[in-house]
């Protein structure tokens, strides 16, 4: 059986509610609200916060290859791919490759994947996106941010079995935004709705036909279309009824670029049961069309933090001016603070197994964990005694804290901790994504993979911890 092993998603804690954006325009008021990302994320560190939110679902999770997707990279040149393999802590020998350019890149990578089925190897694939659009336009109102992982590949653990699969392009401007701007355009809704409805009708009939399937058969119908509005004309013009398009609402986190199919599809998936067919079709200069069937397998799968956890715990005290300030739309005093000194090289590629990947020391005499890694063990004295010890998805709680007023930065005050893992080890953290009551000695935190800072065009990634948010409450 081949198809769908394990999937992971990743929403920001932070939510903008869309009425405060219409306010600050004087608009009218909008319902719902849209995902931001903090200060201190980008389109790589989403897509490995959902990554790891996958490993942590599937434990067996070994993929020898890895696709990132995403139209808002932290580079315009520099492989994402590898930098998200490095966190992981994956071998440095699998295939990695980057997608974008287009909303269909999610998908493309998808298609890459379920394509090299010949490869007999597990492929894991990320997407994630940070658009907006012009202040007070409706890209900037319906966009949001997130990230979703998908790990395909052959085995008797297979939760969603590949049963066809289609594609089509068509040449057409849609979505387009050209290098150096900062925000992409749209043209008119009626002539992209009308070319891109005929891409939609024939890889929905070519799937269909591939899987020897009625319409009827679909149990979950999945559109992901350029713009969000688009999603329920397409569903009438092609055919659903109502009770095959029920998990398509967005209205709490917004249109998510290329994670947006990969995302309905993993939010789809926490509510299937064996047998149920799944139709995913995501439309852009063209459109990419997957028939999944569940197994019996989807029973056992349980997502370490489900759509349900993400959409329960969030942050809406978020400004539009605080978001602004995030994405340096506007430009603000920060005190007479020195700039931030531009990270070597060297020293990061020395280091990239601790900064990165997360990985300290374990002393082979005492076995006591240390991070930073340690040649010299603290605890007995043996030198040079030591084995890679991680100090990912390890359960951690605050040992003590402090809050610092006086630092420059984008969201005062920042929060330092001392954390306390279970095994052993102790190191002071950064705390993130944290609201009044969660500083508490003996809180419970796990890690966030985030971006300290930006010197001189160079991205300095580290991992955060974030007050623990259980899956079981939400």
């Amino acid at each position: 059986m081949f198809g769908i092993k394990a999937y992971g998603l990743y929403f920001p804690f932070n939510r903008l509610e869309r009425n405060k954006i219409s306010h600050f325009h004087g608009g009218k008021p909008q319902k719902g609200e849209r995902s931001i990302a903090n200060f201190d994320e980008d389109s790589l560190s989403l897509a490995v916060n959902a990554c790891c939110n996958l490993f942590s679902s599937y434990k067996n999770a070994k993929p020898e290859a890895l696709y990132f997707a995403t139209t808002t990279p932290p580079y315009a040149e520099k492989m994402g791919a590898v930098t998200i393999q490095s966190a992981l802590d994956l071998p440095e020998t699998i295939e990695t490759m980057d997608y974008g350019h287009s909303l269909r890149a999610g998908s493309g990578a998808l298609k890459a994947g379920l394509h090299h089925r010949m490869k007999q190897c597990d492929i894991l694939i990320a997407a994630s996106d940070m658009r907006g659009g012009n202040p007070n336009s409706e890209m900037e109102l319906n966009c949001g941010d997130g990230a979703a992982s998908i790990l395909i590949g052959e085995g008797e653990d297979v939760i969603a079995e590949l049963i066809g699969s289609a594609s089509i392009n068509s040449e057409h401007l849609s979505v387009w935004r050209n290098e150096g701007e900062s925000y992409a355009r749209q043209w008119e809704d009626r002539f992209v709705q009308n070319v891109a409805l005929q891409s939609a009708k024939e890889a929905l009939n070519t799937a269909l036909r591939a899987a020897e399937l009625d319409l009827k058969r679909i149990d979950s119908a999945l559109i992901s279309a350029p713009f969000s509005k688009f999603q329920i004309p397409f569903v009438k013009s092609l055919g659903f009824t109502e009770g095959q398009v029920t998990e398509m609402d967005d209205s709490w986190h917004g249109h998510l670029g290329t994670a947006n199919p990969l995302a309905m599809l993993a939010k789809s998936l926490e509510k299937r049961n064996p047998g149920e067919i799944i139709l995913l079709l995501n439309i852009s200069e063209g459109c990419d069309a997957f028939l999944f069937r569940c197994s019996e397998k989807i029973k056992d799968f349980h997502p370490h933090k489900s759509s349900t956890c993400f959409k329960r715990y969030k942050n809406t005290s978020t400004t539009y001016g605080e978001v602004l300030k995030w994405r340096d739309k506007i430009e603000v005093d920060n005190g007479r603070r020195p700039e931030a000194k531009q990270p070597s090289a060297p020293a990061l590629w020395r280091n990239r197994k601790g900064i990165l990947s997360f990985q300290g020391s374990e002393c082979k005499r005492c076995h006591s964990p240390f991070f930073p890694a340690q040649r010299v063990c603290p605890s007995c004295g043996s030198v040079d005694e030591i084995e890679p010890y991680s100090f990912k998805r390890k359960r951690a709680s605050i040992f003590t804290y402090t809050m610092d007023f006086l630092a420059s930065s984008p969201s005062s005050p920042s929060a330092f901790a001392v954390i306390d893992f279970e095994g052993g080890g102790r190191m002071l953290a950064q705390v993130a994504d944290w609201e009044e009551g969660d500083l508490q000695i003996g809180r419970e935190v796990e890690f966030s993979f985030r971006k300290l800072y930006t010197a001189s065009g160079i991205h300095n990634y580290f991992w955060k911890a974030v007050p623990t948010r259980k899956e079981e409450e939400a």
